[in-house]
């Protein structure tokens, strides 16, 4: 997975060459962060200050699209209610500049 234009992103060995768009970002977060993540960490992570959401439930879009693409590493997204949301499964990341 591109995290930006200078590095990239690997899960277990496997690089996600995809284009890099929100659906990416809200993986990178879940596979940086490795603790849950609230709702609200995560549009400030997607969204700046000046840019609205295209509208409030946009971050179950990404998490259903985001879900699919993560089952095929053996990793699912927990979800609580009161603590937000994190990866499980056993997983290792590579970051290269």
């Amino acid at each position: 997975m591109v995290i930006s234009k200078n590095r990239w992103l690997g899960i277990n060995g496997f690089s996600l060459n995809y284009y890099f768009g929100k659906m990416e970002q809200v993986i990178e977060i879940l596979l940086l962060r490795r603790d849950f993540v609230s709702k609200g960490e995560i549009m400030d992570y997607l969204y700046d200050d000046d840019i609205e959401p295209p509208f409030d439930d946009i971050l179950h879009q990404y998490f259903y699209r985001a879900r699919r693409r993560l089952k095929q590493y053996g990793l699912s997204i927990e979800h609580d209610w009161r603590r937000g949301y994190r990866l499980t499964g056993e997983y290792s990341v590579v970051i290269k500049k």
